[in-house]
């Protein structure tokens, strides 16, 4: 199965990797790195610059790959005991056992996922204390 191509913006991939805890690594001053095992690999002088490379990379290759994505809709879940993440059709749901309040649809299932991902991740980090 083929996954069609969707967009994605620089702002929505910042704030998922802020929420999966991708940061760059210190090496000294001035001095920022990143490595995604042997796939990619990214050396600055400043973490910003690490980090917009790191947003580049993840929407080019990892937005469109299920792995990728079920790691953030796991890490959703763990939050908290009541929280379930429904997918089936283009509809992707985040929500109690008993009330949805997160709905992503797309043309896609895999967009569907990443728009509710997206709307969760913008919403937790709102409301988080």
């Amino acid at each position: 199965m083929s996954n069609k191509v969707f967009n994605v913006k620089e702002e929505d991939i910042k704030s998922l990797c802020d929420f999966m805890g991708i940061k760059p690594s210190v090496h000294g001053r001035n001095s920022y790195s990143w490595r995604d095992g042997v796939y990619f690999s990214t050396h600055e002088e400043s973490s910003d610059k690490v980090m917009a490379n790191v947003c580049r990379y993840i929407g080019e290759r990892k937005v469109r790959d299920w792995n990728w994505l079920m790691s953030i809709v796991e890490k959703i879940e763990s939050i908290a005991d009541y929280i379930v993440v429904d997918i089936y059709g283009h509809v992707c749901k985040i929500g109690g056992l008993t009330d949805q309040f997160i709905i992503g649809t797309g043309d896609s299932k895999m967009e569907a996922v990443y728009n509710c991902c997206v709307s969760f991740v913008k919403w937790y980090n709102l409301n988080k204390k």
